[in-house]
């Protein structure tokens, strides 16, 4: 097994403790903002590297969800239940179940 160099690190909210940890761990631990290196510490030619070629691993980009479309039969179909019985239709029901319950009151 490859030796790991190890990092010293304090916890920001009390500097006075101090911990040692290997490069893997940093990586893991240092997304918090709970542990931050020791003054003068540098940080191990690898994991600087490697922090480089992350580029904004630390912040993922958020995936933008097209808007849905409403079907504009299954929102006709919603007003006429509303007109029917006074209350909103489950919107779990699909359009085959709206049109059921208003055949079945009619």
């Amino acid at each position: 097994m490859a030796k790991e160099e190890l990092i010293r690190v304090e916890l920001t909210e009390n500097p006075s403790v101090k911990r040692t940890f290997t490069a893997s761990s940093w990586k893991t631990n240092e997304r918090g903002n709970k542990w931050r290196l020791v003054e003068g510490q540098q940080l191990p030619e690898a994991v600087a590297k490697k922090k480089e070629d992350a580029g904004s691993a630390g912040h993922p980009v958020k995936e933008v969800k097209p808007p849905v479309q409403s079907d504009p039969e299954l929102d006709q179909l919603r007003a006429d239940y509303l007109q029917k019985f006074g209350k909103p239709a489950d919107k779990r029901f699909k359009a085959d179940k709206i049109k059921t319950l208003l055949n079945e009151a009619n």
